[in-house]
């Protein structure tokens, strides 16, 4: 086991993990950490307990943010989104949080896309009194191009990779790392595809703004139609390599 001394029962690369390894127990009792075991979780949102550690907002007639049982990723609930079908029409999420020391820190949550909406954004800002930065990443359903923020409402196309699929409910991973200090993205996780974007920057600028974490998950619509945007979980990482 990782961090075992010597004369621990079994062997660093063993399948066999005692009751000593936490994270081992953790996601066979179903933690959230699905697929990149990188990091250590500092806070997961399943739903299960509803919408109120949220803020919600929506535009548009027909659009609304609401708690569905209904095709879940999880257990019990997810966070339903869903664009009405007029022109500027979107939905999204928004929670706050204290920050936390360490510099590199990672987003991941689960997704599934019902309609092709016009895309889905998340947003990420981060105060510590010393500096302030704005990050994301965004999801355009219709030409499968994903792309991370890397100033303040810029963007940049990283790779194309279709994941929706239109009339199912199919979930994904999105997960995207970052170094809060050098202002550097770390590594972009597309279900099991890695995308190096370790070559990109985000907005860093010097502040003494008040220490706040802020996440927005997005869900705007092309006004076609009635569009939906499930979200399983989100789960935050701190101390990431």
């Amino acid at each position: 086991m990782p961090d075992s001394p010597d004369f621990s029962k079994y062997l660093p690369n063993s399948k066999r993990f005692s009751l000593d390894d936490m994270g081992e127990l953790a996601a066979r009792l179903g933690s959230p950490v699905s697929y990149d075991r990188r990091g250590e979780v500092v806070w997961y949102d399943t739903f299960s307990g509803g919408l109120g550690g949220w803020l919600t907002d929506v535009g548009g007639a027909g659009s609304v943010v609401s708690l569905s049982a209904a095709g879940n990723y999880h257990w019990g609930y997810h966070a339903l989104l869903t664009a009405g079908a007029v022109a500027g029409s979107y939905a999204y999420l928004y929670r706050r949080a204290g920050c936390w020391a360490s510099a590199k820190f990672g987003v991941e949550f689960s997704f599934a896309l019902s309609e092709t909406c016009n895309s889905v954004d998340i947003l990420i800002y981060l105060s510590t009194f010393v500096y302030v930065i704005n990050a994301g990443v965004r999801y355009i359903p219709a030409s499968g191009k994903w792309q991370v923020m890397t100033g303040i409402n810029v963007w940049q196309d990283v790779v194309t990779m279709t994941l929706h699929h239109a009339g199912s409910i199919v979930y994904h991973h999105v997960k995207l790392v970052m170094d809060s200090e050098t202002g550097r993205y770390l590594r972009l996780l597309l279900d099991n595809q890695l995308v190096d974007i370790s070559s990109l920057g985000f907005s860093w600028l010097m502040s003494s703004a008040v220490p706040q974490f802020s996440l927005q998950i997005y869900n705007y619509g092309s006004g076609a139609e009635l569009e939906r945007l499930r979200i399983g979980h989100v789960l935050l990482t701190d101390n990431e390599s």
